[in-house]
């Protein structure tokens, strides 16, 4: 896909919004650096954990696990300035697996988090920024973004810039990808406000999934309410005491669901 191949899909995919680059929506764009630099006897300090983006949530969170290995020492300069902040996203450089992660909160670290030297940082907010919801909001349609199967189409086509067959992609090319600008009219959407509900939906789907089909598998019905009452009714409905107990879970579940359904179509 070309440059003019996808700024014609954004313009249908995205009416009436400007189409701009990446580096406009954001403050900086750069690879990471590495935070174990200078002597050996600078480095001193290894109170932080470093990423991994294989380590991202159901909502695109980094997260680090509890049997996180402990770091070597770093240089406390090089680490002050590659601590991830809220809000950041950190990608991979290699376009056929991309993956993108989304920065926490800091209380949900136990320590400052570091990338590592084959990632590229994006940051969005100044330290004086008053403006941190709103880029929030942009942070994550920009993971949302790039996420998109017509845009990874795009960087995949980009000039590799490794001298190897793995495609890799600079911060420079990325920093000039074109994007639509968030604006009142993408918030309107409610992009941010619908993916926890979304991905909390797919979950409880899909244990709703399971334990229906088991279920329905198990005693041929398709009908939980109908199977529910010839249970009671049955002479010695003690004997399915547990079934019964696990259809009026499932009946709840299935009304938790329809609920939350309800409150995402009235967002959109």
């Amino acid at each position: 896909m070309t440059e003019k191949e996808l700024c014609k899909r954004l313009s249908l995919e995205f009416y009436d919004v400007n189409i701009v680059t990446l580096n406009e929506l954001t403050t900086k764009i750069a690879i990471a650096s590495k935070v174990r630099t200078g002597n050996i006897d600078d480095r001193t300090d290894n109170a932080y954990d470093e990423i991994s983006l294989y380590n991202i949530d159901s909502y695109g969170v980094i997260f680090i696990p509890k049997n996180a290995k402990i770091q070597e020492n770093a240089n406390p300069t090089s680490l002050r300035s590659q601590t991830l902040n809220y809000g950041d996203l950190v990608l991979n450089q290699r376009t056929l697996k991309m993956r993108v992660g989304f920065i926490g909160k800091e209380e949900e670290y136990t320590q400052r988090i570091v990338a590592n030297n084959s990632m590229i940082r994006i940051e969005f907010n100044d330290k004086d920024c008053l403006e941190i919801h709103r880029n929030i909001d942009t942070s994550r349609f920009v993971q949302l973004y790039l996420q998109l199967p017509y845009v990874l189409e795009y960087l995949r086509a980009l000039p590799n810039t490794s001298s190897g067959d793995r495609k890799i992609i600079s911060a420079l090319q990325l920093s000039l990808l074109p994007i639509p600008e968030y604006n009142e009219h993408i918030q309107s959407i409610s992009l941010s406000t619908l993916l926890y509900p979304k991905m909390e939906l797919i979950k409880q789907a899909k244990i709703l999934e399971e334990l229906a089909a088991t279920l329905i598998k198990k005693y041929e019905k398709d009908k939980l309410e109908v199977l529910k009452v010839n249970f009671l009714a049955s002479s010695d409905s003690s004997s399915h005491k547990e079934e019964i107990l696990a259809m009026e879970a499932l009946l709840e579940k299935i009304e938790r669901i329809n609920a939350l359904v309800e409150g995402i179509e009235e967002d959109v």
